[in-house]
């Protein structure tokens, strides 16, 4: 084979390589790639649900914090709250909790949990009605003293002029702590404490006065030595002694009740007991009626609550009904109690102890085994406040 022909047989062997080649990239080209399989999509579905499993759990395990009403209007945390200064202030909070600001006292809710809240009385008074709970954790900061709460009712004051703390227990068991307290101080129903501090001054040391220190003190400016006059001569005749003062006059009752001596202020006010009933103000009579309650003399009580009534009609009159109701039910006078808890709740049905006025009715009713009015009583109950304090004891009273 010449060199001629070699070459184009080495020719035409490249050109039908290279057409293969070419037509084998074709072929690739043309045909699509097979399809893998898309593991991501099952794996993205298993992580969203894992997700929403966590958030559940985390939902579950943390509750939103509780709520609270001031009056009529949504409360937030840290806003100074006041009660008018004649008229009473509720507080609701979402696990039926209540705190009744007497009028004039000043308060926050610093802060709310989902077990709880912690509340600051800065001054004056309050009533607390906190519901039973395996988990509730409530604090009361009233003046300088800490109570922790678990469930219980008590009123609690704190005097920031007189410096005077008051704790009068209803029902359950409170623990306080603060100035002269040791540890923290077991309060239990029935129970009054009374923590009087007066008032903190402090003294400062006597100055160095008269001819002997203005003698010392240019001494100590000019460095000369210090010449002191001689003291005057003694008078020739001694002056005639000057008239005692007037004896200051002795404290009225609103002054002993408000240090908390409920006794002292009840005494004082006796003489004139039945004219503070018929001419003081709304706010003093019913705060004697107070006043002789706490002293245990529950007829000078019913007298002022029976005054307030007489002569005030509406919020004043609702609120002397109610402590009527209460201190019979606390008595227990079970018919009383049923007499002033529907005259309250025929009076005001819409008033800011309404609820409470109810719950009060049914544990009468069932105290004394009334079937028929503790069934009306625990429907009537339920429809009205379905996640009450009460509605435990309604629904297990329901066939």
């Amino acid at each position: 084979m010449s060199l001629d022909q070699l070459g184009d047989a080495i020719a035409r062997s490249q050109d039908a390589a290279i057409a293969a080649s070419v037509d084998a990239a074709r072929r690739r080209l043309a045909t699509p790639p097979p399809r893998r399989r898309r593991i991501w999509r099952p794996a993205l579905a298993a992580i969203a649900t894992l997700v929403a499993l966590v958030l559940g759990v985390r939902s579950y395990l943390e509750p939103e914090p509780i709520t609270f009403q001031v009056g009529e209007r949504p409360g937030t945390p840290g806003e100074p709250i006041e009660a008018p200064p004649a008229a009473e202030l509720q507080l609701r909070f979402s696990d039926s909790t209540t705190v009744l600001l007497a009028a004039a006292t000043r308060g926050v809710v610093d802060d709310v949990t989902p077990r709880g809240a912690r509340v600051h009385v800065e001054r004056g008074r309050a009533a607390v009605s906190v519901p039973p709970g395996r988990n509730a954790e409530w604090t009361f900061d009233v003046g300088p003293f800490e109570i922790a709460v678990t469930g219980t009712r008590f009123d609690v004051s704190w005097d920031d002029q007189a410096q005077v703390f008051l704790l009068v227990m209803h029902d359950g068991s409170v623990k306080v702590r603060g100035p002269t307290i040791e540890d923290r101080r077991v309060v239990v129903a029935g129970e009054t404490l009374r923590v009087p501090l007066g008032p903190i001054t402090a003294s400062a040391p006597p100055r160095d006065t008269g001819p002997a220190a203005d003698a010392r003190a240019i001494a100590a400016a000019t460095g000369a030595p210090a010449e002191v006059a001689p003291p005057p001569p003694p008078p020739r005749a001694p002056a005639p002694p000057r008239a005692p003062p007037d004896a200051p006059p002795p404290p009225s009752w609103q002054d002993l009740a408000a240090g908390g001596d409920f006794h002292a202020a009840l005494t004082a006010a006796r003489a004139g007991f039945d004219a503070t009933c018929a001419t003081a103000s709304a706010g003093d009579v019913t705060a004697l009626g107070d006043v002789a309650r706490y002293a245990g003399d529950l007829a000078h009580a019913q007298q002022a609550y029976l005054a307030v009534r007489r002569r005030f009609p509406g919020p004043d009159a609702a609120a002397a009904t109610f402590a009527l109701a209460r201190m019979a039910f606390q008595a227990p006078d079970d018919a009383q109690a049923i007499h002033w808890l529907d005259t309250y709740l025929r009076e005001d049905p819409d008033g800011a102890l309404a609820r409470e006025a109810l719950g009060r009715l049914l544990e009468v009713y069932a105290r004394i085994h009334d079937d028929a009015a503790a069934r009306r009583t625990a429907q009537r109950y339920l429809d009205a406040y379905p996640s009450g304090p009460h509605a435990k004891l309604a629904r297990s009273i329901l066939p």
